[in-house]
């Protein structure tokens, strides 16, 4: 199935399927999508660990994301301690006016777990495309919760919106082994949120 869809689509795909163990359903399938810009960047061998705000060694896509001015960093420890399902979605209102007022492109979206989480919001963020569209980079970090390491939606969300618009996708794993986070850094640079977002300035220690 896959060569033929390969085939017809002049490309490989990525394909959701199904299967009640008798029958197999081919739920969707998308060209997987090459530009130039996506080949790997040079990351300079001799950076100090004080310079590195954060990496990763799994699961990474090839690409170079220039000219960030902003990071919109939602506080995972923060998020989960809000107990409001009001203030849960407050946090996914206050991602969308700042997608709205940030330079397009310009900035960075990192949050918890699942953006685009529909039920169980304390998965991650509750938005829709329309609230992330003017980012460059989304992340998804998943932080251990005792035992329990939170799954990633690996931007299924928004797959095949984040493909076209060239917007580029990152898991952050913090507490593998050899992996730097600056979280210190994340929680103590200046919080611009009271600026750009006045209505939103009680989620400060969230929203950053």
């Amino acid at each position: 199935m896959l060569g033929v869809l390969e085939q017809r689509l002049g490309r490989p795909v990525d394909m959701e399927f199904a299967s009640d163990g008798r029958e197999f359903y081919l739920l969707q399938c998308r060209p997987q999508s090459f530009a130039r810009e996506n080949v790997p960047a040079v990351i300079p061998h001799d950076l100090a660990e004080k310079s590195i705000l954060f990496s990763a060694s799994r699961y990474v896509s090839n690409g170079h994301v220039p000219d960030i001015t902003h990071v919109v960093y939602v506080d995972p420890e923060r998020y989960n301690e809000l107990e409001s399902v009001e203030d849960l979605h407050a946090v996914g209102r206050a991602v969308s006016r700042l997608n709205a007022v940030l330079p397009k492109r310009q900035f960075i979206l990192m949050g918890p777990g699942r953006w685009g989480s529909r039920g169980d919001i304390k998965l991650g963020v509750n938005v829709t495309y329309s609230d992330i569209n003017h980012t460059a980079m989304l992340t998804e970090i998943a932080r251990k919760r005792g035992n329990y390491l939170p799954d990633l939606s690996f931007g299924t969300h928004f797959f095949q919106d984040l493909v076209e618009a060239s917007i580029h996708y990152l898991p952050l794993y913090p507490d593998d082994p050899g992996v730097v986070f600056a979280e210190r850094f994340f929680r103590g640079s200046e919080n611009e949120l009271s600026n750009l977002a006045p209505e939103f300035a009680h989620l400060d220690q969230v929203v950053r």
